[in-house]
């Protein structure tokens, strides 16, 4: 079963994001965002525990550092970060995947490379 990884649940809900799978607190209770290197260690210890996956998923919540650390260190492993984005508006998350070592145009942003557009 593929898992939702949460870095953090920071107050809130993530009952609609089951429906992705079982969704996991990475870092449950308080963090120190200044010790960069004990989150970094934290955090691949506690992906290593609950065997994070290519196909798992991350929805982005709590501190911004911990959700770069969590970003960068599933990018370092996989190549690609399969993200749930919260849409407010509509109340649901959007799955997006994100491969931040493909430098291909986005198809959704084809102002991105302006410049070789012309």
């Amino acid at each position: 079963m593929t898992k939702v990884i949460v870095p953090q649940r920071a107050g809130h809900s993530f009952d609609k994001a089951t429906e992705y799978g079982e969704v996991v607190e990475l870092l449950p209770g308080r963090v120190s965002p200044f010790n960069i290197d004990m989150l970094k260690r934290r955090i691949r210890k506690r992906l290593d525990d609950i065997r994070v996956t290519a196909d798992d998923y991350l929805a982005t919540s709590g501190p911004a550092i911990v959700n770069c650390l969590v970003f960068y260190e599933w990018n370092q492993r996989f190549g690609k970060v399969e993200l749930l984005l919260f849409h407010a508006r509509d109340l649901k998350y959007i799955h997006r995947t994100c491969v931040p070592n493909d430098n291909e145009k986005s198809p959704r942003n084809p102002r991105r490379n302006r410049k070789t557009n012309k």
